[in-house]
């Protein structure tokens, strides 16, 4: 059986978690190997195909005092191929040039290396870019999920571009109407006139009519934390849900959604994909460059103009997508890898 190295970012994130679940089900003859910290991971328990490896305390020791990844090298050595799935996993922060050489050891432990459904940056440093683009080109595969990314390290062969990993995700098993009107609203913790103003719009839909689900997507990124607040900020009732390891659960409520308020990329991913009106949010370039390159008309607002939001723009703005096509190119990103893990 081939094994495989998958390198990302697993802390109990819905969108993270679903990529991890998605190629494993792709796959089901390859084991997949992880390394995850602290209590991280329960939405992966049932999958058969995907050997979790935690750090022991003396590993976690080891590696901070050395600030080297010790223990996922000495994982991925076992491994065939190493496959870095994630989204904005290549942001430039500080010390970046100690993380970089982390990187490129860890991927120079296997013999095969891949990226799929990442985009790169933000990031100020040229060296920065060069330092990547010049590791990229000894990859095997690379493909990104948004075309400005792509266009960056478009003289290497080996890139490519293809629509977000997820939106070749199964989504026909959720399709279910909800019995009321209902908006879930994606939640993160993006400051008091945000958490103010999803309150107002919040408490205006109930007065339409509407059912409220504030939904939070990451606890170990503070959604939890605004969902509570916007809570304790409205003046009606609503429901909460907070993902915490049941991937079904959490997409089950999403599909049965009238209108998704988007602020977390992969929900307003996944609102398109389950052809649900969506309004984006928008917090990152990110989820500008996605709305470029896939649905352009796509109406949203932005953290700053947010306070004049009313939910008359909402309704106006918001209108199912229809992805067929968009599906059928995400499915590039496992062509990427497809060859290597189906030999």
């Amino acid at each position: 059986m081939k094994k495989v190295f998958l390198h990302g970012y697993f802390c109990d994130n819905l969108g993270d978690d679903l990529f991890v679940r998605h190629i494993c089900t792709l796959y089901p003859d390859v084991e997949f190997h992880i390394v995850i910290e602290g209590d991280f991971g329960q939405a992966f328990a049932s999958i058969e195909n995907l050997i979790i490896h935690r750090f022991s305390f003396f590993d976690r020791i080891f590696d901070k005092l050395f600030k080297r990844w010790f223990f996922r090298e000495r994982i991925a050595k076992t491994c065939d191929t190493i496959v870095h799935i994630g989204g904005s996993v290549f942001i430039q922060g500080n010390n970046w040039a100690d993380k970089f050489k982390n990187y490129k050891r860890l991927f120079n432990s296997c013999k095969k290396k891949f990226i799929v459904g990442a985009n790169f940056g933000p990031y100020t440093d040229i060296n920065y870019l060069n330092s990547y683009k010049e590791f990229f080109s000894e990859f095997d595969g690379i493909c990104f999920r948004d075309k400005y990314s792509y266009k960056l390290f478009s003289d290497l062969e080996q890139v490519n571009y293809a629509p977000d990993i997820l939106f070749s995700y199964g989504f026909d098993f959720y399709k279910k109407k909800s019995s009321e009107k209902t908006v879930a609203f994606s939640v993160m913790n993006k400051g008091e006139i945000y958490l103010n103003k999803i309150a107002q719009l919040a408490d205006d839909f109930v007065e339409k009519g509407y059912r409220i689900i504030l939904i939070g997507f990451s606890r170990f990124e503070g959604d939890l934390i605004a969902v509570n607040k916007v809570e304790e900020l409205m003046e009606h009732t609503c429901e909460k849900h907070m993902y915490s390891s049941d991937i079904d659960d959490t997409l089950s409520i999403l599909a049965k959604a009238d209108l998704i308020f988007a602020t977390r990329f992969h929900s307003m991913v996944l609102g398109w994909g389950f052809e649900k009106k969506v309004y984006p949010c928008i917090y990152s370039n990110k989820m500008l460059t996605v709305i470029e390159d896939l649905h352009p008309e796509q109406k949203y607002c932005t953290l700053e103009n947010i306070k004049q939001l009313s939910i008359d723009e909402i309704f106006e703005g918001s209108f199912p997508t229809d992805i067929s096509e968009i599906k059928v190119k995400s499915k590039t990103h496992f062509e990427t890898i497809g060859g290597i893990l189906n030999e």
